[in-house]
């Protein structure tokens, strides 16, 4: 059994604490934080920023950062294929036949996420082993510098770096060798859905029609390719919520259109903090005029004027 080690007050006060390390200059540092804030104020948007800074090692809010890992999930994030396919989207062959867009016909899609997921499993235990060495060994150099030694500190890094068997240029060449792959099969799945393909189109119309009358337009890019954007992280509160529903109502008339299924729309509470009255009943003008034969349903405390409006109100809990 080991001996149980005590200090005493007096080097407890005098022994030299390591200094705080920050991953974002005086404001984030190594441990657990919780970014807490209002629904639709961009905690997400701001993780996400923080974690690319770190990951590239550039500056986050002005803030210099120290580069590392950075690992960032989305637990109701719905990938690229399922977003394809509940899309329901057709390409047209040079004989005139229609083939749907989904899992079983978009080539090597299966294949590559396999072989990306499984390459990036091994690395990060790979990464994960050496972090936990590394780590080991600035605590014991870190440990050893406040002791009496007739080993240097370098020669004693340098001891138990040697022990380490991993070739960093080969790791980090497969990682960027990965991210390549990744890029061109992307590159493939959207060229793939916007060649020739009428329902893109149309929403591309849609969404550029309702952005223009919520007045969005400067936030807007020309070309359909823009059904697929991934710059909308720049945008928040009332924007980003006029973008969305912008978004969603063309989605809902290209089911309408294609598959002649009129989905029901459900807003939960639409007058929040981030949109004013003006622009709430803007809203409410546009699903007045296109989606007066859909089913319709608002929970909130508010009134709002729609056509053919019945009120259910809610006197008590319905949940104790």
């Amino acid at each position: 059994m080991n001996e149980l080690k005590t200090v005493n007050c007096e080097q407890l006060m005098t022994t030299p604490l390591k200094p705080i390390e920050f991953c974002v200059d005086g404001m984030i540092s190594t441990g657990l934080f919780i970014l807490a804030g209002a629904p639709k104020v961009g905690k997400s948007w701001l993780a996400l920023d923080m974690a690319l800074g770190i990951a590239k090692g550039e500056k986050v809010l002005g803030r210099e950062t120290k580069q590392g890992t950075a690992l960032y999930t989305i637990a109701d994030n719905m990938s690229i294929r399922k977003f394809i396919e509940k899309m329901s989207l057709w390409v047209k062959a040079p004989d005139g036949t229609k083939i749907p867009v989904n899992k079983d016909t978009i080539i090597g899609l299966d294949d590559n996420n396999d072989f990306l997921l499984s390459r990036k499993q091994i690395l990060t235990s790979k990464i994960a082993i050496l972090e936990q060495q590394i780590e080991k060994l600035r605590n014991m150099i870190y440990y050893q510098s406040q002791q009496p030694t007739t080993e240097t500190l370098i020669d004693a890094f340098d001891k138990n770096l040697s022990q380490i068997a991993i070739d960093a240029k080969a790791v980090t060449n497969i990682l960027n060798e990965l991210l390549e792959r990744q890029t061109e099969v992307r590159r493939q799945l959207t060229e793939l859905v916007q060649n020739n393909n009428a329902i893109l189109e149309q929403m591309y119309l849609d969404i550029s029609s309702y952005g223009a009358e919520l007045g969005l337009t400067k936030y807007m890019s020309s070309g359909k390719g823009f059904v697929f954007t991934r710059n909308l992280k720049e945008l928040t509160g009332a924007t980003l919520m006029k973008m969305v529903f912008a978004f969603k109502m063309a989605y809902i008339r290209a089911v309408d259109r294609a598959l002649n299924i009129k989905l029901p729309l459900i807003l939960d509470s639409p007058s929040g903090k981030e949109l004013d009255q003006y622009n709430i009943q803007k809203l409410m003008d546009i699903i007045n005029r296109d989606f007066s034969t859909h089913q319709i349903i608002v929970a909130s405390i508010y009134y709002y004027k729609l056509n053919n409006l019945t009120t259910i109100e809610m006197k008590q809990r319905v949940v104790l």
